[in-house]
């Protein structure tokens, strides 16, 4: 039997530069998560106290080509069946709101860094744990402050 892996290694950081920069290139930082506030636990010491993810971090970036003039681009089109007098049900509302937001959604990657073991991107993301009052670490109000809303530009190892 082996060992369960609980670092990367140069083969796991290529492959995952790889992956990175064919899927996220171009994208922006919306915002940093501390891994402790969302309950990420560190894969090195298998503990889930906040001592035990100190070091991980929640990166949320965006696809800027589908930013928020995407949904007006839709609701123009609602208001030109309106005025042409086509008919609109009710129910085609619902369903071309939900596919605009399904497609925002999809533009939304969270990629976990833990310094020094690992990073992927993920798609876990406590949405009760994002309204609690515990404050994020100073390392990571600083990376907010200085990352918010750059683009990822190249990814190496």
């Amino acid at each position: 039997m082996s060992a369960k892996k609980s670092r990367f290694d140069g083969l796991d950081v290529a492959a995952m530069t790889s992956h990175l920069k064919r899927t996220m290139l171009g994208f922006k930082l919306a915002n940093v998560y501390d891994g402790s506030a969302l309950g990420v636990n560190s894969s090195a010491s298998g503990g889930g106290n906040d001592k035990a993810a100190r070091g991980v971090y929640m990166f949320k970036l965006a696809d800027p080509s589908s930013g928020p003039a995407a949904v007006p681009v839709d609701a123009s089109k609602d208001e030109a069946k309106r005025s042409d007098g086509g008919e609109n049900k009710e129910g085609d509302n619902v369903t071309s709101a939900k596919s605009s937001n399904a497609a925002a959604d999809s533009k939304r990657v969270m990629l976990l860094i833990e310094s020094g073991v690992r990073f992927h991107p993920t798609t876990h993301y406590s949405q009760s744990s994002s309204g609690s009052s515990s404050m994020p670490s100073n390392f990571a109000m600083k990376l907010r402050k200085h990352l918010r809303n750059l683009r990822l530009e190249n990814v190496t190892q």
